[in-house]
């Protein structure tokens, strides 16, 4: 198994390693590459989130690796001392996380934890489930060796999701969403007893202790993954949805906007905009702008985002009902954002008016008026409200094919606008 694991890892980041391994026995400590990423080897899948365990301290061994391999690599050391981390950055943003082996404790249910110094075995303890609890020695001398308490490799070839103790979900809530998110993305079953967890921790309202904030940083990690409908219809399954944000429907009709939304991802395939905002759109769709927004307050939501959510996306939706009458809105659609286009082709059920939409934002896009209001004082024009409505016109016009170049807009404007005394 040894040999097996480290034929997986690339070239370049198995050197990476043993000079980590190296410094951090001059160091007189053990390191383990730990995680995700070990999990992911087992799993025959690509994952260079990279994190290192060290049972010495962490920032101080950063600092010294960071100086040792500056001349060669360029790396920059970032501490986190709260959290006893630190993350080396190299000049392309590829980034290792060096962590101190320590424990964790939690004072009420769903708090942040209380972090102190601890031994390599209290530290795999605090992870989450048995599948992220493996670890590889990466030190000279012991370099490959696997650490495996908790028999993560039998749980990942068994396709098994399951937590480390009892009260894993009452310690941190956060923590079922990670569970949902795994299962889904590796195809593993929950085992039956975590479920039973699961199901006893959202009775007891654990998430009512949780931030929103918390939740939904969470919950954003589940909008992002490649496939995120299904751990959402999960997520309703376990009546956590319902739980956090009631006005959030749960409904057949949900279910299937939610994938009407992935199917026009599909169709676009370009990467120029948030998939994970289309996402929580769908999520939201039933939602007026009140519940939109108390749902945006809950989460802790920026303000930019909640002006894409509670107002631009309810204008789009307002909007397609004269889309359905085959009327189309030039001039506002063009200052539509990718995600709120995308959203309303979900919305539209014929096949022909998604393309409509679709070219005609293109149109509105590619539309620019090249007079500005510099160029209308000089024309004679009195600023004032006027200057919208010059500018809406001409852009009218231009969507029509009516005019195109700054002369046409000039006569355009002499014709229409100055002789009525602007």
């Amino acid at each position: 198994m040894k040999n097996n694991i480290i034929k997986k890892i690339p070239q370049n980041i198995l050197n990476l390693l043993k000079e980590i391994g190296k410094a951090a026995e001059d160091f007189g400590c053990q390191a383990y590459a730990a995680g995700g990423f070990v999990r992911d080897l087992f799993l025959d899948t690509e994952n260079l989130d990279i994190d290192i365990l060290i049972e010495k301290n962490a920032a101080q061994f950063a600092k010294k690796l960071a100086k040792k391999l500056a001349k060669k690599k360029g790396w920059k050391v970032k501490t986190h001392k709260k959290f006893g981390t630190a993350s080396l950055i190299f000049s392309d943003n590829f980034k290792i996380d060096i962590t101190s082996a320590r424990s964790e404790s939690y004072k009420t249910p769903a708090a942040l934890p209380e972090v102190k110094a601890g031994l390599l075995s209290e530290d795999i303890m605090r992870r989450d489930f048995t599948i992220n609890t493996i670890l590889i020695n990466i030190t000279p001398k012991n370099f490959g060796e696997i650490t495996d308490i908790f028999s993560g490799v039998k749980d990942i070839k068994n396709r098994t999701v399951k937590a480390l103790h009892d009260i894993s979900f009452i310690d941190d809530p956060t923590r079922i969403l990670r569970g949902i998110k795994f299962a889904t993305r590796f195809n593993f079953t929950i085992d039956p007893h975590t479920q039973d967890l699961i199901k006893e921790a959202v009775n007891k309202n654990v998430f009512a202790s949780l931030s929103g904030k918390r939740f939904f940083t969470e919950l954003k990690y589940i909008l992002k993954e490649k496939e995120p409908v299904l751990p959402l219809t999960k997520l309703f399954k376990y009546n956590i949805i319902q739980t956090i944000a009631s006005d959030i429907a749960s409904d057949k009709n949900a279910f299937f906007f939610l994938k009407q939304i992935k199917e026009v991802i599909l169709w676009y395939k370009k990467d120029d905009y948030l998939k994970w905002a289309l996402y929580f759109m769908g999520l939201i769709n039933n939602c007026d702008k009140k519940a939109s927004q108390d749902i945006c307050r809950h989460f802790e939501i920026p303000h930019n985002e909640r002006i894409l959510f509670c107002d631009m996306r309810l204008e789009a939706k307002s909007l397609l009902k004269n889309i359905e009458k085959n009327k189309m809105e030039y001039k506002k659609i063009s200052v539509f954002k990718t995600e709120l286009i995308l959203y309303m082709m979900a919305s539209l059920k014929s096949p022909l008016k998604k393309e409509k939409l679709f070219k005609a934002y293109k149109k509105a896009k590619n539309t620019k008026v090249i007079i500005n209001g510099n160029h209308l004082i000089k024309l004679g024009v009195k600023p004032g409200p006027i200057f919208s409505e010059i500018t809406n016109k001409l852009f009218e016009a231009k969507i029509k094919e009516e005019i195109s170049t700054k002369e046409d807009e000039i006569d355009y404007i002499k014709k229409y606008f100055l002789h009525n005394g602007h």
